[in-house]
């Protein structure tokens, strides 16, 4: 290192908050904890993992608007309701036909409930799924039901680098259900893409991590700008106009940044318009919480749900 560069690191090491213990990390901790499984970095303003204390003492819980995208539930509600009442009470049969169970961690309540009532409006011809789990077996329910109607049968393909569906009970009969164990970055793009037509959904549960060669980085910039129109995306553990909530952050320690990419990426985004923010209208309308409640008595939960569902447009 040269003389300057000495200079400028003990410049750093006095006047920056805790510069020493970030280089210290950097340079010598990284690559042996690494090899643990463990990233150990600097509390410092170049490293992406906030200070929870400064977080917690500006945070502002508030909701806030998105240039070029209205998400007052006003324009949601009526849709929304209609959707649950018409397709609501049957849910937790059918659902329950593909070994849905509402007491699952991940994917319950408001969130299934909308996901299953939307898949039975939209009757699309395909679903693609990033990510599987319960989400997949209320996919299948729907889609079901959908194909005993209209005689057509859809097609489902389940993309995860993990077999989540290892309990009994998902019996798809006439939808075509595909698995493909393997990262979504592994996924040729033109594939993908050719399978999200105008009449499909791209369901999207992702690791939420935008940083480079993540899932989130690779469909935000290869997959999603290329979505025909009319296709349907829904992204999981979104909460907009919301910010991500604190006790996510101070509790749970995830550190997930898709909600903010997103945010982002939607700013004066004339290419995709949202059709439903459910954590925003299961949380603040009056009319879809009673509307809720009314169609999902068996329900055990029916909480804000944090699915987010966009249309590209034409």
């Amino acid at each position: 290192m040269t003389f300057k560069g000495l200079k400028d690191g003990a410049f750093k090491a006095r006047n920056e908050k805790n510069a020493l213990p970030r280089y210290i990390a950097r340079r010598f901790l990284f690559g042996l904890f690494e090899r643990l499984g463990l990233h150990v970095v600097g509390d410092h303003f170049y490293e992406p993992i906030p200070n929870l204390k400064e977080l917690e003492a500006g945070y502002d819980p508030s909701s806030h608007q998105i240039p070029g995208h209205d998400l007052a539930v006003v324009h949601f509600e009526e849709a929304h309701v209609s959707r649950l009442e018409k397709y609501g009470r049957e849910f937790a049969s059918e659902a329950a036909k593909q070994g849905y169970d509402d007491t699952n961690y991940y994917f319950r309540g408001a969130d299934a409930l909308s996901w299953y009532s939307l898949l039975r409006e939209l009757k699309p011809s395909s679903v693609v799924e990033v990510g599987q789990g319960s989400s997949t077996r209320v996919a299948v329910a729907a889609l079901e039901k959908n194909a005993s109607e209209t005689g057509v049968e859809p097609r489902l393909l389940s993309i995860d680098p993990y077999t989540r569906l290892l309990e009994s009970g998902l019996s798809p009969e006439r939808v075509r259900f595909e698995q493909w164990h393997q990262p979504i970055q592994q996924v040729d793009v033109n594939e993908l893409v050719s399978r999200c037509g105008a009449d499909a959904v791209l369901f999207v549960d992702s690791s939420h991590v935008h940083k480079a060669g993540s899932d989130v980085e690779h469909l935000m910039r290869k997959v999603y700008p290329r979505l025909p129109a009319g296709c349907v995306l829904h992204i999981h553990d979104i909460v907009l106009p919301y910010p991500w909530p604190l006790e996510y952050y101070t509790k749970q320690k995830w550190f997930w940044n898709e909600q903010d990419m997103l945010e982002a990426w939607l700013s004066y985004n004339n290419a995709f318009e949202v059709i439903l923010p459910v954590y925003a209208v299961h949380r603040d309308s009056k009319v879809v919480q009673e509307a809720a409640a009314r169609v999902a008595e068996s329900m055990l939960r029916r909480d804000e749900g944090y699915s987010f569902y966009l249309r590209k447009k034409d």
